[in-house]
């Protein structure tokens, strides 16, 4: 989080049951960004930089404390086809003054064709557009179920995320 210290933020996750990464429920915004993982290393959802989800929308609320100027908002996402994780279909971020009362920020679609790739990571950034907020919430909708002709065809999918970056100054 550029301009607020990362560490100290608390993060609510609504639903709670996410596989966490190594920073556990803090990873989000610990400064530790999602990677690739290289040659040798296994999968990239396990090394410990992403935290995921399966088979359900997800809700996360970052409380900054106090009043921030918001420059702009971005989070990465990857996308693992042998592992059943996909994109997730759109992501929401929305910001608020009280905690009660939030306003669409903007919503950016991400789900991409789900394809027989290699491991791949994308992060979506909001475009500048200065907002005055203390929380910012995130909604992440689903991909949805895997494509029937991948290994995990039919199941439900994972996405995982990590690192959301909020732009902002005092």
């Amino acid at each position: 989080i550029d301009g607020v210290e990362a560490a100290t933020q608390p993060v609510v996750y609504d639903p709670g049951n996410i596989r966490f990464g190594s920073g556990g429920e803090d990873s989000l915004t610990d400064g530790v960004t999602g990677r690739i993982s290289g040659e040798g290393e296994g999968h990239s959802w396990m090394n410990g930089t992403w935290s995921g989800i399966e088979g359900t929308d997800l809700t996360i609320t970052v409380d900054l404390k106090n009043l921030k100027n918001i420059r702009s908002l971005s989070m990465g996402f990857l996308d693992e086809w042998p592992s059943g994780i996909r994109y997730p279909e759109y992501v929401k971020f929305s910001t608020s003054v009280n905690g009660r009362d939030f306003t669409e920020y903007a919503t950016l679609p991400l789900n991409e064709n789900c394809i027989d790739t290699p491991a791949r990571m994308k992060t979506v950034t909001t475009a500048e557009s200065p907002m005055e907020a203390r929380y910012i919430r995130v909604f992440i909708k689903n991909g949805g179920s895997m494509p029937l002709n991948s290994p995990a065809g039919g199941n439900p999918s994972w996405f995982f995320f990590d690192e959301l970056t909020i732009d902002a100054e005092n």
